[in-house]
């Protein structure tokens, strides 16, 4: 995912993302992995941290869910 590359990229482990929201780090894991949605608080930090936008979110968040569709 998306998500986890910019992670990776920015050398943050999912610990250090979960640390930085005040969650687990299997919590976080979730999030990224898209099985469950954050609050907008927790999306500002994470764009922050990731310097990204949370449109880049929003719009790697749609193009997954468009491609699960299809295979279903």
């Amino acid at each position: 995912m998306d998500r986890e590359y910019k992670r990776i990229e920015n050398e943050l482990s999912e610990p250090d993302m979960a640390a930085y929201l005040d969650i687990t780090a299997n919590s976080y894991s979730r999030i990224e992995r898209g099985e469950v949605k954050c609050d907008l608080p927790k999306l500002f930090i994470i764009c922050q941290m990731l310097d990204i936008s949370a449109d880049y979110i929003s719009v790697s968040y749609t193009h997954l869910r468009a491609h699960e569709t299809l295979r279903h």
